[in-house]
């Protein structure tokens, strides 16, 4: 069981590692960041929308629609509101800066999501997630700064923090990031009210079609 828990996140990791450097290699190419950002979405979408009916799963039996605020309708629109600026700034950063800058951000998030999981569904981590926050945190400078800013030892880590701050993409990033950190205990809830494919398949629906309004014609012309 540990083996294939671990085999899935090594798998999941490689898998957006991927997806990262062919966005990237698209955004390259393109003038605004925002229709590869929508088309992520609603590819993604579809995607795990009909997933689950290659396994016979079927549409999910639920059984709160409407309670408020944790009925199934307001999780999922919550969720799906949330990621439309997660979107916009997960890409637009992506387009202005290299791949190994920005995605190196996301290693931070858990300490977001760990921070609103302790309210909302109440869970707290032990000894071995504290310390494993840490290594994340550590890894994140060491992946994104710069090797000479360590020659100068522990107080160059706030040197570091000041030097990325200063780049606009890595602030759009780190919103980015924030903000869905804030959701993915909510996604937890809304998985649990649908099922592990159709809650993230109606976010990614959803935004996509309200990035797709907020979209102006003049940015898709994706190779103009």
């Amino acid at each position: 069981m540990a083996l294939t828990a671990l085999g899935l996140a090594l798998l999941s990791a490689l898998s957006r590692a991927t997806i990262q450097v062919v966005n990237k290699k698209i955004l390259s190419e393109v003038a605004s960041s925002r229709p590869v950002a929508v088309l992520n979405a609603l590819g993604a979408g579809l995607l795990l929308l009909f997933l689950p009916s290659f396994g016979n799963a079927g549409f999910p039996e639920v059984g709160d629609w409407w309670s408020v605020p944790t009925g199934a309708v307001w999780l999922l629109l919550f969720i799906s509101l949330l990621n439309v600026p997660v979107l916009f700034c997960n890409f637009g950063s992506l387009k202005g800066s290299e791949v190994s800058l920005i995605t190196p951000l996301n290693a931070l998030q858990p300490t977001i999501v760990l921070a609103v999981a302790m309210i909302v569904p109440g869970e707290f981590p032990g000894i071995w997630g504290c310390a494993g926050l840490v290594v994340i945190a550590l890894g994140f400078f060491v992946f994104s700064a710069p090797p000479r800013e360590f020659k100068r030892g522990i107080g160059s880590y706030f040197s570091i923090a000041a030097s990325l701050l200063r780049i606009r993409d890595v602030r759009i990033g780190l919103l980015g990031m924030a903000l869905g950190g804030i959701a993915v205990p909510f996604h937890k809830l809304a998985a649990l009210q649908t099922s592990s494919t159709f809650a993230p398949a109606v976010m990614c629906l959803v935004s996509g079609a309200i990035g797709c309004f907020m979209t102006k014609r003049v940015q898709w012309q994706l190779f103009g």
